[in-house]
């Protein structure tokens, strides 16, 4: 099958790539106590998500866009969970504070499995890497990381 253009422009909107309101309390702490870079920041809130999109975007009614920028995360109850795209999106220099794993290191193995695992770092939300390259998020609290990784992606007993 090949696509052929019928003569009818599709009709289009360009995002402003503003927030309507000023940037939320939630994210503002979250970004204060986790990230380094201050211009890593949403540019488009969509209900109590936020997201950054590329400021070429623009929407086509006739194409149907699967995903454009990156899924910041959520806010429930004046709380911002981030989320796993965004940890994709940064890096470990971008963060205050992460845990490398390598790759035979066994609290890898329980991270992607969902387990908690023991490490020595402050209280708050951390990056969680593999030999630099970032795998998801983590919560310490108490030398203890609740894991915060996607229960889709999670390793089960009969997966390896």
């Amino acid at each position: 099958m090949v696509l052929q253009h019928n003569g009818v422009s599709p009709s289009s909107i360009k995002f402003t790539h503003r927030m309507k309101n000023p940037m939320p309390p939630a994210w503002i702490r979250f970004a204060e106590e986790t990230l380094l870079q201050k211009n890593i920041q949403p540019n488009f809130a969509f209900d109590e998500r936020l997201f950054r999109i590329p400021i070429s975007y623009q929407y086509h009614a006739v194409l149907h866009t699967l995903r454009a920028g990156v899924y910041f995360g959520e806010i429930e109850k004046n709380i911002f969970y981030p989320s796993h795209h965004l940890a994709h999106f940064l890096r470990r220099e971008d963060v205050k504070q992460h845990l490398n794993l390598t790759m035979d290191d066994p609290r890898l193995y329980q991270y992607l499995q969902g387990d908690e695992i023991q490490a020595d770092v402050e209280k708050g939300w951390l990056l969680i890497t593999v030999d630099g390259f970032s795998l998801g998020w983590g919560k310490a609290s108490q030398g203890r990381i609740k894991n915060h990784y996607p229960k889709a992606l999670r390793l089960t007993n009969g997966r390896k």
